[in-house]
């Protein structure tokens, strides 16, 4: 019985390396969508310097609170509007090639969500006011974009089988089953930025931005 066994192997072995091996066809395709976006996030830094780190605490906190005033007034929810803690440090500078202490810093970073598009311009007007505010850089972005994302996705599978269906036909050949299947996307590079102008004052009248999604797709059918 155990002799039997091990020619039964044997003979699945030998079937295994005379077997013909599968036809396959590999297409890379991808799909891009360039879409108006929903709205879009300022990302922000409060920053003081002054004689002690009380002092520039407590001007960064009443810089933050006259800032969430206004931006309430401009139709910014105060959900749309993330602080995160205050830091302090002593702040550094080079007087006759020696490190001295120029005072005491403290430091906050928030994000603006603006909803109406139309009225960043009036937001960052109101931002050019706090001198000790900058602009680090504004994102854009879409509130449907994982339904974006899926749309694109199936179109660029179907385009691959399309792709994959005339190739085969130029050979004489038709299109089996699908073998396997890889996104090959990168990962998501976040929201297009807008970068602020060197003077806040420059901002153009209307700061519109735009979202791009991206599908790319690797798809490997077999060939009848």
């Amino acid at each position: 019985m155990r002799t039997f066994f091990l020619l039964c192997i044997i003979l699945l072995n030998v079937s295994a390396v005379f077997a013909e091996p599968v036809r396959t066809i590999t297409v890379y395709n991808d799909a891009v969508a360039i879409l108006p976006a929903d709205y879009s996030r300022i990302h922000a830094q409060l920053k003081v310097v002054a004689d002690s780190m009380e002092k520039s605490r407590s001007s960064v906190q009443s810089d933050m609170i006259k800032l969430a005033q206004k931006m309430a007034a401009l139709g910014i929810e105060p959900a749309d509007i993330t602080v995160s803690t205050i830091t302090q440090g002593i702040e550094y500078g080079w007087e006759s090639n020696s490190r001295v202490v120029n005072g005491y810093f403290s430091a906050g970073t928030l994000q603006i969500k603006v909803n109406v598009l139309e009225h960043i311009h009036e937001v960052y007007k109101e931002l050019s006011r706090y001198p000790s505010l900058s602009i680090n850089y504004t994102e854009y972005d879409r509130n449907d974009k994982k339904q974006q994302e899926t749309r694109l996705l199936q179109q660029a599978l179907l385009s691959a089988r399309e792709k994959a269906a005339i190739m085969a036909a130029a050979l004489d050949a038709k299109l089996g089953a699908v073998h396997s299947i890889q996104e090959t996307s990168l990962p998501a590079s976040g929201p297009q930025p807008f970068r602020a102008a060197k003077a806040m004052s420059e901002v153009p009248a209307v700061t519109m931005g735009s979202v791009t999604v991206r599908a790319e797709v690797t798809v490997v059918f077999e060939l009848e």
